[in-house]
């Protein structure tokens, strides 16, 4: 296992559908890109990141009163967003496929290393906040891991 912080980067595009009485927005990234993974796994901050992302473009927040939000589908590459026009068709500004990157920097592991939770203590233990426990050596791989920042970016 390497242990060293890696560079990660995705494009996503925004693209969008209008149906009869429907507007559908679309996240759309590459699934075999790398950092693919780490958008998908609430562990990671490109996850938060990428969820920030969809509900700054979120119609139903750029265009109240004109859209409302239906539902949202999570799939392997992308995420869709379904709104339901209000009033009609022609009252719906024309909208732009947009492209942007989501980058960040991503641990070698989901262990206590990396971790929000780890608090250091005196001695060769440290605690984790949250399982409130004390332990004397990392995790490798904990479901608890919520990545810390690791650089300023």
């Amino acid at each position: 296992m390497k242990n060293t912080i890696v560079f990660a980067e995705i494009l996503i595009s925004i693209q969008y559908q209008l149906l009869n009485d429907e507007v559908i927005q679309k996240f759309v990234f590459n699934k075999r890109e790398k950092a693919s993974k780490y958008i998908k796994d609430h562990r990671y901050l490109l996850y938060d990141k990428f969820e920030a992302k969809i509900r700054e473009e979120a119609l139903s927040i750029k265009l109240i009163g004109l859209l409302e939000f239906i539902e949202r589908i999570d799939l392997d590459d992308e995420v869709i967003i379904k709104y339901r026009i209000i009033n009609n068709l022609e009252s719906i500004p024309q909208l732009k496929q947009e492209n942007f990157k989501l980058v960040d920097f991503v641990p070698p592991y989901p262990g206590c290393s990396f971790c929000i939770h780890k608090i250091e203590t005196e001695g060769n233990f440290f605690k984790c906040n949250l399982k409130n426990k004390f332990f004397s050596e990392d995790i490798k791989n904990c479901k608890f891991f919520k990545q810390k920042r690791l650089f300023k970016t």
